[in-house]
């Protein structure tokens, strides 16, 4: 390990011996080894007969971290998360119950899994709105695991390169011990990242194309050269809407007043919060015009438009549409990591976590579209989302860049993201 990170693995070790119990928040950039220091500290821990936890935000990322895991921890490592079957998880379940694995990795319902020597607790990507259930039993899995290691006096370490305003306030004050990983690991740098005003873009060339023209000339040098690309637009299907030109209405999901989304897959239209799906009408269902139009775009449309642009290039696309099979996902990130892909559409999936060495170019659409939402949140998760897929860029031996195309390049969520400041933008952020 480099010095910065065996600083911060001794730290924590230090306070996982000395304490009953202890909350540490890591604080590091994309890229600057936090796995490395997991690993250490969950070593240590099963060296001395203590069982740990690892929790990760989406079942995307357990793949990468189970194989990553199991370099070290083959046969003490057990796997819970939705997507098993219900006797894969029972089985689990009891496993951890006769104090089998040491070990459990899984998403946020893995919290409950029956721990008898329960002493260390890891939250990679703790800042993640994943961790929080909304639906039926509601609980937020970051604050439950403080509150499960402090019964069972254990110590929490929460990591992430984007913390959450609260953890970051909590360290601040006191109630966290705050480390720092300041830099990438092995000396890597931090991506460029270049703001493409689409104001500007669209009136230089009234292109109507989602792509820009500084986007698409670095995704052809990025496949010259043999690299791989991201182009994270965080908003599925093909088109926003089916829009009627006689009444000037959207067509709605009568359960939810949302617009249906059309899906080209299936020719349907689609929606996101209830899953109702109706086949695209051919007359308006209001005024019963026949003057229908898609308008918006989605990242089925970028997947066209790539395709067309780039009729040579290994195109594949990952969101929640795209991964509907069972395996579906695993099988398109090894594709992209075995480099049979070199360009991978998708959303807020392809910003999590992901270590691809070869991805040097990242592409981010639309980022500021969440800004207008009432969501107090809306500033964080735009700063967190454009810090989080620019990191996948540049983690191996070449530089990586970032093209940001945006209708609010001096908003300061987009800003401080692209100039990797964020210090600076908690300061704005907690006083609103």
């Amino acid at each position: 390990m480099s010095p910065q990170q065996e600083r911060v693995y001794a730290g924590v070790g230090k306070l996982i011996r000395e304490e009953n119990f202890s909350v540490s928040l890591l604080h590091g950039v994309t890229g600057s080894g936090k796995t490395e220091i997991y690993i250490r500290l969950i070593k240590d821990a099963l060296a001395e007969g203590k069982e740990v936890l690892f929790l990760v935000p989406e079942i995307g990322l357990t793949p990468q971290i189970i194989g990553r895991f199991s370099q070290h921890f083959e046969g003490r490592m057990g796997l819970t998360h939705s997507g098993l079957t219900e006797n894969q998880r029972l089985k689990e379940w009891l496993r951890a119950k006769q104090g089998e694995p040491g070990l459990v990795v899984g998403t946020r319902s893995a919290l409950f899994i029956p721990f008898s020597r329960l002493g260390l607790i890891i939250l990679d990507e703790e800042h993640d709105s994943s961790y929080k259930q909304d639906e039926g039993f509601r609980y937020h899995a970051r604050d439950m695991a403080i509150m499960r290691a402090k019964i069972e006096k254990a110590a929490v370490l929460l990591g992430s390169a984007t913390p959450s305003l609260e953890s970051t306030l909590n360290a601040k004050n006191g109630k966290f011990h705050l480390f720092h990983l300041p830099e990438r690991e092995g000396g890597a740098l931090l991506p460029e990242i270049i703001v493409i005003d689409m104001g500007k873009e669209w009136r230089q060339s009234s292109s109507p194309l989602t792509l820009s023209r500084p986007l698409v000339d670095a995704i052809g040098e990025n496949l010259r050269a043999a690299h791989q690309t991201l182009i994270l637009f965080n908003r599925r299907g093909f088109a926003r809407s089916s829009f009627c030109l006689g009444c000037q209405k959207a067509i709605e999901c009568p359960n939810c007043s949302v617009p249906l989304v059309y899906h080209r897959e299936g020719k349907a239209l689609r929606c996101h919060y209830c899953d109702l799906q109706i086949p695209l009408p051919k007359e308006c269902p209001s005024c019963h015009e026949k003057k229908l139009t898609l308008i918006g775009s989605g990242t089925e449309t970028v997947e066209e438009e790539i395709r067309t642009l780039f009729p040579t290039a290994r195109v594949g696309r990952l969101d929640r549409d795209n991964l509907r099979k069972k395996g579906a996902l695993i099988a398109l990130l090894r594709d992209l990591r075995d480099h049979k892909l070199d360009i991978v559409i998708g959303t807020q999936m392809v910003a999590k976590g992901h270590d691809i060495p070869n991805v040097t170019l990242v592409g981010v659409l639309a980022i500021d579209s969440d800004l207008g939402l009432p969501d107090f949140r809306a500033s964080e998760k735009t700063f967190q989302l454009l810090t989080q897929v620019a990191g996948r860029a540049g983690r191996g031996l070449h530089p990586g860049k970032v093209f940001v195309q945006s209708f609010s390049p001096n908003h300061y969520s987009i800003m401080e993201a692209c100039a990797h400041r964020f210090e600076a933008f908690f300061e704005r952020e907690i006083s609103h």
